[in-house]
């Protein structure tokens, strides 16, 4: 499904200020405010596109930030999310569960439900954004509805964080060599569909179970 990538790089936005932050994650996670912990907030995002996969690299102070607190999406995004922590503390919230995520932990996120991270240090997370099709694809007992907000299972989602490192730091190769933009979309799916999957194994029962030995 990324035989032709396209990619849209977007430049690095920074914020000197709580109102100018929550700006510009309010254009990039429609329906997301964030609340300051401490008087002094800088931030930073960076975002890139290719074909359907979606990374945004954000560094912040230490906050909370809520999605659809007073709300819901008009129409469904047909996306998953997930939350890679690269450096720094939080706790992810959503569907009842409540994880602390660590340095090179990850968590599963429903984008068009009510979802909340409490950010406990400075920060530098990676969202990766993956369209439910490729996973149903490679995997058609996924079921984001029943594993939102769970936690990756921490090896996989470290080995993911790493990579995601790799390619953010040879970005400018993102722009101009289509293999490596088609590698990178690729290997960024292979390596979250494992995180995931490996994370769901001991919830799996009945006919999900046996298309998974299938």
């Amino acid at each position: 499904m990324f035989a032709a990538p396209v990619i849209s790089d977007h430049a690095t936005k920074s914020a000197a200020g709580l109102k100018e932050w929550n700006n510009i994650v309010g254009a990039v996670f429609a329906g997301c405010s964030v609340d300051a912990v401490g008087d002094r907030f800088v931030g930073e995002l960076w975002g890139c596109d290719i074909d359907e996969l979606k990374l945004v690299r954000v560094r912040a102070e230490a906050s909370k930030v809520g999605r659809w607190s007073n709300g819901s999406p008009m129409h469904t995004s047909g996306s998953v999310l997930l939350h890679l922590q690269s450096s720094g503390r939080s706790i992810n919230r959503q569907c009842g569960r409540s994880e602390v995520i660590e340095e090179g932990h990850g968590a599963l996120c429903d984008p068009d439900r009510f979802y909340a991270v409490d950010f406990l240090t400075p920060y530098e997370m990676f969202v990766l954004k993956l369209p439910i099709t490729g996973i149903l694809a490679r995997e058609p007992s996924f079921d984001l509805e029943r594993l939102s907000g769970q936690k990756l299972e921490i090896r996989r989602s470290q080995l993911l964080v790493a990579f995601l490192r790799a390619a953010v730091m040879q970005r400018d190769c993102l722009e101009n060599d289509p293999d490596w933009r088609d590698c990178v979309s690729r290997t960024s799916l292979d390596l979250a569909m494992r995180a995931i999957i490996r994370a769901d194994e001991h919830a799996v029962v009945g006919t999900s179970a046996e298309l998974r030995r299938a």
